[in-house]
């Protein structure tokens, strides 16, 4: 029976309304990666536990030891960010700054958008913090920034990139010239491709394996991807952390204020799709506008125009005020 107290759901897809009921029902368990649901399940100062198994096993940094939630701090973000990204700042015992994010939507400019966000995070380490004299902080003891990307969706560029490599957790730790000088960067910038993992834990392989062949952590990140993939919870339901956070996400998923931010969530994803997709139109019609009446100034007839660039004459015509008024 509806609920008076949830969200009007009606506007959203057919497909999308079966999901939100379903989680509503206690049929399926909500995506991990839900902002809501991220935020809980891995909130720093109460699951310091599963951010440093994710993050010391992602980046093969031991050292890594979360001592509280970064929440608090500035960091700069879109006002659509909480749609797109779910982020989960700590610090580190050692004062580095850590920031486990969970991309839910596909972004092509992703490398610009970590790098803006990590000199972000730099700036902040590179500040007097309170009980600090300025003469204390000087570039030498700076401390790191970490960055780490859970992906759900491979952008552009690394769906290009899997033609090279079967690898889906890329690391950039260090700056290299062309002349082959390089450094450590202060800034470590990692990014998992979740779907890309997912897809090999189907098929019982991991190239992040040295024997190739599914481990823990290639576990938990499928769950993070897909919490209701068939092989992912018949082998969750075997380890009992992986058991507790379905059931922990499960049992969030009833309480009305979760269920409305979901909710408000799938809108907000479906508005940004809406306008990444107009934004494109946009960006076609400029770019066969532009290319239309370059071709007609080098005298290339209307109907080859239309054939080149595979529209109606009608179209091309319009372009170039050609139809009769």
């Amino acid at each position: 029976m509806p609920n008076e107290h949830v969200a009007n759901i009606d506007e959203l897809p057919i497909n999308e309304q079966r999901i939100i009921r379903d989680i509503i029902a206690g049929k399926i368990i909500p995506p991990l990666y839900a902002d809501t649901i991220a935020k809980r399940l891995f909130n720093p100062d109460v699951h310091a536990n599963r951010l440093n198994f994710l993050m010391r096993s992602i980046s093969k940094d031991q050292t890594i030891d979360v001592a509280s939630s970064a929440g608090n701090e500035s960091f700069k973000q879109s006002v659509n960010s909480k749609s797109m990204i779910s982020d989960i700042p700590s610090w580190l015992r050692d004062g580095r700054l850590s920031d486990l994010e969970m991309q839910k939507i596909r972004q092509d400019f992703i490398f610009t958008r970590v790098e803006l966000y990590a000199s972000d995070m730099l700036l902040l380490q590179y500040a007097v913090r309170e009980g600090e004299a300025k003469g204390d902080l000087d570039y030498e003891n700076v401390k790191e920034a970490i960055i780490i990307v859970l992906m759900v969706e491979s952008p552009k560029a690394f769906k290009e990139f899997d033609k090279k490599s079967d690898k889906y957790i890329h690391r950039f730790t260090r700056m290299t010239a062309d002349t082959g000088l390089s450094y450590p960067t202060k800034a470590k910038m990692i990014y998992v491709q979740l779907d890309k993992c997912l897809e090999q834990f189907r098929a019982g392989q991991n190239s992040e394996a040295e024997d190739g062949k599914p481990d823990e952590l290639q576990l938990w990140l499928a769950m993070i991807e897909d919490v209701n993939d068939g092989k992912v919870s018949e082998a969750a339901e075997k380890d009992d952390e992986l058991k507790k956070i379905r059931a922990e996400a499960l049992n969030m998923a009833q309480d009305k204020e979760v269920q409305n931010m979901l909710i408000k969530e799938k809108y907000d994803r479906m508005d940004i799709l809406t306008y990444g997709n107009d934004q494109r139109r946009e960006g076609d019609r400029l770019r066969l506008e532009h290319d239309a009446k370059r071709m007609y100034a080098k005298g290339i007839k209307p109907e080859d125009i239309a054939e080149i660039q595979e529209v109606s004459l009608d179209v091309i015509e319009e372009i170039l005020g050609l139809q009769p008024v």
